[in-house]
């Protein structure tokens, strides 16, 4: 039997401190990662969710000291051709090189693709005709578009705003949702609603990647919208079988898929200057306004309703109001100088954050 008194291990820290950020206790979290790193438990996994957490609790003691540790450890991983596990979602929340972002992220989709072509690139298109017997028409019938994600009911954006809207309004197009999650009863009801508004709705739980492929293909998908980007749970394998002509990025990741099969990224001019296209594996399909929608469930707000909210919040008519809505891993110390700037040009100015109910780096970041 082990020895109670013992000291734990460097790796027991590690352990504890993964347990302890998986529950949300974060700032527990970060002494365990810390007494982990400092007895020698130096791995890279450790490293980057020791920098993540305390991003979370704006606890940046360390932060570039520690961000150049893991840019080191990500370029000697894809030196040797492994994955880093800093991942493509960790680099577009902290200051790192956009040349960067892009060979993770070609690395994650090469992996990906590889698992479901072992013998090489295999095109569903190409294997099995896309068919149009299950479309209900001819096959002249509209295009039909498809929207996939694993979380249709939290990404309130997508599933409240834009695709009410397009199947109501769509004239030269048929649209079907299709969530990959395992359908719990606010995801029925989301499909529920959408087929009442008019929409095909596929739930593809279940299929494995190539299953899903193959359905999706019958279904005759002529444009599939990736709505996940590397969040949540993608199943990236699936588009990596192509099984659309053509594939689009949605309002899910802010970066590049580094994909070979995901053929457009639906951004905007802020958010990709269009000078540089090389940061991205897609091609850039630049809207001429923001490709990141807002919760447009109500489309007008009164000046009353404006005016009651700075009554609330104890601002006078004429004070500027900033917000920064943002989640707290991606706020870092760059993101509060240029706040700092702007309140300083201000001195009437005010900002308000979320308070994530998981996190608490709002009241920090504020106090900094």
């Amino acid at each position: 039997s082990s020895n109670l008194n013992e000291r734990p291990s460097s790796a027991s820290w590690a352990r504890l401190g993964l347990g302890l950020a998986r529950f949300g206790e974060t700032e527990r979290a970060v002494v365990a990662l810390r007494r982990a790193v400092k007895n020698g438990h130096d791995d890279h996994k450790t490293r980057v969710e020791l920098a993540h957490n305390c991003r979370i609790v704006a606890d940046w003691s360390h932060y570039y000291e520690d961000l150049d540790r893991i840019v080191r450890d990500a370029e000697a991983d894809l030196r040797e051709g492994f994955n880093p596990y800093f991942q493509p979602w960790d680099a577009l929340g902290v200051p790192v090189s956009n040349s960067l972002r892009l060979r993770i992220a070609r690395s994650y989709a090469k992996t990906l693709s590889s698992k479901e072509q072992p013998f090489g690139n295999w095109n569903i298109c190409q294997d099995l005709p896309m068919s149009t017997k299950n479309l209900g028409e001819a096959s002249f019938a509209k295009p039909l578009i498809a929207f996939m994600s694993s979380d249709f009911v939290h990404r309130s954006a997508v599933g409240r705003a834009l695709l009410p809207g397009m199947i109501a309004t769509s004239k030269y197009a048929r649209i079907v949702i299709i969530p990959l999650e395992n359908p719990k009863a606010e995801t029925k009801s989301f499909v529920k609603t959408v087929r009442n508004k008019g929409a095909v709705a596929e739930v593809l739980h279940g299929l494995n990647n190539e299953e899903a492929a193959r359905r999706l293909n019958r279904l005759g998908v002529a444009l599939l919208m990736n709505v996940n980007g590397y969040t949540g749970t993608p199943r990236m394998e699936i588009y990596s079988l192509k099984p659309a002509p053509v594939q689009a990025l949605l309002q899910a990741h802010a970066g590049t898929t580094g994909a070979d099969y995901i053929d457009y990224n639906i951004v905007d001019s802020v958010q990709v200057p269009p000078e540089y296209p090389e940061f991205y594996s897609e091609k850039l399909a630049l809207l001429p306004v923001t490709a990141f929608l807002g919760e447009f469930s109500r489309p007008h707000i009164s000046d009353e309703m404006l005016l009651e909210a700075r009554r609330r919040l104890n601002m006078s008519r004429d004070e500027s109001v900033y917000g920064n809505f943002n989640r707290a891993f991606k706020l870092h110390p760059g993101a509060l100088e240029i706040w700092k700037r702007i309140l300083h040009n201000d001195s009437s100015g005010s900002l308000l954050m979320y308070q994530w109910k998981d996190q608490t780096t709002a009241p920090a970041f504020i106090r900094r």
